[in-house]
């Protein structure tokens, strides 16, 4: 398996991420890849132009829903999920962050903090 690091910078996002993040089409799914409930929201991050949702290896789509592309990684010990809804307001090159926790809270982030996140290939 191959491992990708992802640099990107910390943006606030609509308040939207927490309703769908919720949702059990999306909640049953986020949960049997981080092995533990999500965190209702999402880390969004604006990286590179040069990296969009085409690195995201995987397409999951739930019947009645947006489909999602995603990624399994981590950001520091933190297993996560890097997305990019297919039905997505923002532009093509910020991606969202799906946790187990709030990645704002424990790491203190906020809007502007520069980070590092790790997406198995």
């Amino acid at each position: 398996m191959r491992t990708l690091k992802v640099k990107g910078r910390v943006i606030s996002g609509i308040g939207r991420g927490a309703y769908y993040v919720m949702k059990p089409e999306y909640s049953a799914f986020f949960e049997r890849i981080l092995k533990d409930s999500p965190f209702p929201g999402t880390l969004n991050i604006i990286v590179d132009s040069d990296i969009t949702a085409e690195i995201l290896p995987h397409t999951y789509a739930p019947k009645n829903y947006g489909a999602i592309k995603y990624a399994v990684g981590r950001f520091h010990e933190i297993p996560v999920i890097v997305i990019k809804p297919q039905k997505s307001v923002h532009p093509e090159n910020v991606l969202e962050i799906v946790a187990p926790v709030s990645l704002r809270q424990k790491f203190n982030l906020k809007d502007g903090s520069e980070i590092e996140v790790y997406i198995f290939m």
